[in-house]
């Protein structure tokens, strides 16, 4: 008897059993890989996921930008808040105004750095001064799509000379948003692609059934 026991043994102690032979492993958001889904988040017109994929692919950009980009398609949009997502650490976006988790030297949503960080504070300071908290999603947007079209340049272009949000905001597939987005907005050290495909994907999920009305353009 035993022996019998022991020989049942063997198939758990090496993880052969049929259930967790058969999950799938989920790479989340820290880069690490687990055998468990991501947290299902619960949409309300106020969360700030929905915030910012209305903002990108309604009129929200397009005014915000005085006409100067167009709404994204969802693949896209859900790209770039994928990307969001892991510059902040923030899986729902409720923690935007973060210093660079890894003690770099990057805030904010877009966790602007070097010459993109000073007129990120110049604005954040602007914010707390007028009573405003900049952690709040409709000035993180505002700020995104201020300082991509030029408000907050100096010496030069800060991000806007990179054409990313005019050529890559019609695009069909979520990770390969996310990829362009990387290589050409955000322009990272360490890209961390597999993590940026992952969540462009759970983001697209997420909001892919949310319809926008488009601005006449």
């Amino acid at each position: 008897m035993k022996l019998l026991a022991a020989l049942m043994a063997i198939p758990v102690l090496l993880g052969l059993t049929g259930d967790s032979a058969q999950k799938d492993e989920i790479l989340n958001n820290k880069g690490t890989v687990t055998n468990s889904p991501p947290p299902v988040f619960k949409l309300t017109e106020d969360t700030n996921i929905v915030t910012a994929y209305k903002f990108l692919t309604g009129p929200g950009i397009f005014e915000a930008s005085h006409g100067r980009l167009k709404p994204m398609t969802p693949a896209s949009a859900a790209g770039l808040i994928g990307s969001w997502v892991v510059e902040t650490g923030s899986q729902d976006l409720t923690n935007l105004d973060v210093v660079e988790y890894n003690g770099g030297a990057g805030r904010g949503m877009s966790q602007y750095t070097g010459v993109r960080r000073w007129p990120y504070d110049k604005a954040r300071l602007a914010q707390i001064n007028s009573g405003g908290d900049p952690n709040c999603i409709d000035f993180q947007l505002n700020y995104f799509v201020e300082e991509y079209i030029g408000m907050h340049d100096y010496n030069g272009s800060l991000i806007g000379w990179t054409f990313s949000l005019e050529r890559f905001s019609f695009m069909r597939n979520p990770e390969l948003a996310a990829e362009a987005f990387t290589r050409h907005y955000f322009r990272p050290s360490r890209p961390h692609y597999s993590r940026r495909r992952y969540e462009a994907r759970r983001i697209y999920e997420i909001v892919k059934h949310i319809t926008i009305n488009e601005p006449n353009t």
